[in-house]
């Protein structure tokens, strides 16, 4: 036996054969996970579920819609901004580095015999 999936339709709840899914979510069935939550969600047949699913992609897109523009006044503005020179970061040498590296290079003395 293959693998099954649970299904939910209202007040519902099926276990269903894992390659009729398609079948059951074309007749309005959510597909579910182990936990219960919604996976996949089928499409509204009734009229009451597609106006509640238009109303809220609307104010969706009117959220998006929104963001957009702002985001484009946003690059504009920085568009419009003056260029800053980049500041060049110089990491200067600590002094007790540099002290003990003056130290190393001077207490060579070179044998000449």
């Amino acid at each position: 036996m293959g693998k099954t999936v649970e299904v939910r339709r209202g007040n519902e709840y099926l276990t269903v054969p894992e390659d009729a899914v398609d079948r059951y979510i074309a007749k309005g069935y959510d597909v579910l996970d182990a936990a219960g939550n919604v996976v996949v969600e089928s499409i509204p047949f009734d009229t009451v579920s597609l106006r509640a699913a238009f109303v809220k992609h609307k104010a969706e897109i009117a959220a998006l819609k929104s963001q957009i523009a702002t985001l484009q006044a946003e690059l504009v503005a920085c568009k419009n901004k003056p260029q800053e020179k980049p500041v060049k970061i110089v990491e200067k040498a600590e002094p007790e580095k540099a002290a003990t590296e003056t130290v190393k290079t001077t207490s060579k003395k070179s044998k000449k015999s």
